[in-house]
């Protein structure tokens, strides 16, 4: 599934804040804010394969119109092996509509996880609701490198937001390309919950290594802020992964924001 934990809390956050833009007011101290996020996530897959499991502690730094940070620590449990690393982040405004997100991760001893991956997506505002994403990226795994590129495109039309992205990865010299579709709508001013769609072929992890698959995926994902302190992350899906398994799992974070 595409709701890749790594990345999940950061695009929801960007998703968030761009739609929330027309309703700030600018103020001559500039809105700043620091979230501590807890995360976790089960996967049970079928044919025998044993559960997945995972955990992730998050802390960032939003200011707005400013660069941001976020550095996480997570644990992922699959194949009967855990693996462990780091992941460092920023977002960076330039320009009248830019944001560069550079990204690095790091679990040098990892059996199935990338031993290193580093992406670089840039976001541009369009104007009327409308905007564009494109992104390259490397990851090295114990056995193969994956490179890939993407691109996407977002709409905003009142309370409704829909999203498509393009991913076209190589891995042993196979490549493919994979489709992710997400509506949502958002509710109470700071909440959202939504649906997403994904079909193509991607990376799919082995217990013997990592080979491109065909994959189709559907799930459910929201967020719902209880205060302005509080907010609560979820999403549950099931994923096809070609022939290898397919796998059930959710997943539910808690953020503090002071």
């Amino acid at each position: 599934m595409k709701l890749r934990y790594s990345a999940w809390l950061l695009c929801g956050a960007f998703s968030v804040a761009y739609a929330q833009s027309d309703e700030r007011v600018e103020t001559s101290t500039p809105e700043r804010t620091t979230h501590f996020t807890v995360s976790a996530h089960g996967d049970a897959l079928d044919k025998g394969y044993d559960d997945w499991r995972g955990m992730r502690l998050e802390l960032g730094n939003e200011t707005r119109g400013r660069i941001g940070g976020h550095i996480a620590v997570f644990e992922e449990q699959r194949f009967g092996t855990t693996d462990r690393g780091i992941e460092l982040s920023a977002s960076v405004p330039f320009g009248k509509a830019w944001v560069w997100v550079p990204t690095v991760s790091l679990a040098p001893d990892a059996d199935f996880l990338a031993r290193t991956a580093v992406d670089m997506d840039l976001y541009k505002e369009l104007g009327q609701g409308w905007v564009a994403s494109g992104g390259i990226g490397h990851s090295r795994y114990r056995d193969a490198n994956v490179n890939r590129v993407k691109a996407g495109i977002e709409r905003y039309v009142g309370a409704w937001r829909i999203g498509y992205q393009a991913i076209a990865s190589q891995v042993h010299g196979r490549s493919g390309v994979a489709h992710d579709l997400r509506v949502a709508r958002s509710y109470a001013d700071t909440s959202e919950v939504g649906i997403q769609f994904n079909a193509g072929r991607e990376p799919t992890v082995l217990a013997q290594g990592i080979v491109n698959a065909d994959v189709k995926g559907v799930g459910l994902f929201g967020h719902h802020a209880f205060n302005p302190t509080w907010t609560l992350w979820w999403n549950v899906g099931t994923t096809r992964q070609g022939d290898f398994y397919t796998r059930r799992g959710a997943g539910v974070g808690l953020q503090y924001r002071y």
